[in-house]
């Protein structure tokens, strides 16, 4: 059993940033997205080819609160630095800022950010 990021995990977020960057007039290169967020038919076909026999698959939304106000800000920080290669420091952090302000109505509830987290649990076993 193994559990990990599905289509559409933190698609908010990332749309969000990447919207920023363009209207910042950046280009926005896909090799610049450094995760594989797969359906539960694309990896269930990955495990397949790898010899598997998949008896298992789930798809499912998992909102996780982000510490504080800065939540999201912390997150972009820690888990993004790759969406923001060739980007000015200064122009990144108002980029993070307008992601918030876009973002705030939609994930900041009761006082903390909700990152819209879509997991696939999955088994398998190799006959």
């Amino acid at each position: 059993m193994t559990e990990f990021g599905g289509k559409g995990n933190v698609e908010t977020i990332t749309n969000a940033i990447i919207q920023q960057i363009k209207v910042a007039g950046f280009d926005f290169k896909v090799e610049q997205f450094p995760w594989f967020y797969p359906s539960i038919g694309e990896y269930a076909t990955l495990m397949e080819k790898a010899g598997f026999r998949v008896t298992f698959a789930m798809h499912f939304d998992r909102p996780t609160p982000l510490n504080g106000d800065e939540g999201l800000k912390n997150w972009i920080t820690m888990f993004c630095p790759r969406l923001f290669d060739g980007i000015p420091v200064h122009t990144k952090d108002e980029m993070i800022s307008n992601t918030k302000k876009q973002l705030k109505d939609v994930l900041f509830k009761d006082g903390q950010w909700i990152a819209d987290y879509k997991r696939i649990r999955v088994n398998g076993i190799k006959p």
